[in-house]
C-alpha cells in the first residue's frame, strides 16, 4: 500500500517537513509495510520555504534524477499539450458533435 503524508506546518510548532516526518512514524506503526511517500506543503505562507527545500533538495542532491524527471516532464507536456495534441483534441471533439 502507498500511502501520500502531504501536511501543512502546524504553526508554532511543526514545519512541514517535521510534521511529515512525524505523521509517517505513527503510520509506520500502524501500517508497517506501507510505502511511504512525503510531500510537505505550503499555502504560500510561513513554511513555504521549508516546504521547497524538502522537495528540491532530494533532486539538487541527485542531478541525474532531476534530468531524468525533467526530460520525462518535457516528453509529456510535449505529448499531451503540444499544438498538434491539442489540435488532434478539438477535431475529436468537432467529430462527435457533427
Amino acid at each position: 500500500m502507498r500511502i501520500v503524508v502531504a501536511p501543512n506546518a502546524f504553526k508554532g510548532s511543526l514545519s512541514a517537513p517535521e510534521a511529515a516526518t512525524a505523521i509517517a512514524e505513527g503510520i509506520r506503526v500502524a501500517v508497517p509495510d506501507a510505502e511511504l511517500v512525503l510531500v510537505p506543503v505550503a499555502d504560500g505562507g510561513d513554511g513555504t520555504v521549508d516546504a521547497l527545500v524538502a522537495a528540491l533538495e532530494p533532486l539538487m542532491r541527485n542531478p541525474a534524477s532531476a534530468t531524468a524527471m525533467g526530460k520525462g516532464g518535457r516528453a509529456r507536456v510535449l505529448e499531451k499539450f503540444s499544438l498538434a495534441a491539442e489540435a488532434n483534441r478539438i477535431a475529436e471533439i468537432y467529430r462527435t458533435l457533427v
